[in-house]
């Protein structure tokens, strides 16, 4: 058996996005915002993991991305369509180098 999980964004009569904390939105709800509405709540809008913590920066690079934050125990990568979960958890000190297998 397997378990799937959904998510959904609630917007208001005017169609803003309705978000208490910016800093916890799950990343595939991130997804469900226009630039401009991540621009306005303050969420970044580049490469981004998902850890212990919550939403976390990344910076794209020649051979993968680098931790703009520090990450604790990061599970996932989102780059717009990519989508990488990771087998292990690790944590990442701001600064290093992440690079990807697929």
């Amino acid at each position: 058996m397997s378990t799937k999980v959904g998510y959904g964004l609630v917007r208001d009569s005017n169609g803003k996005p309705k978000i208490d904390d910016p800093n916890s939105v799950h990343p595939a709800v991130i997804g469900m915002l226009t630039h401009e509405e991540k621009v306005e709540l303050g969420i970044w809008t580049g490469p981004h993991a998902r850890d212990a913590q919550g939403t976390k920066r990344l910076e794209k690079t020649a051979e993968g991305y680098r931790a703009v934050d520090d990450l604790v125990a990061v599970t996932e990568i989102y780059d717009g369509e990519l989508y990488v979960k990771l087998s292990v958890r690790s944590d990442v000190p701001a600064g290093t180098e992440i690079k990807l297998e697929i």
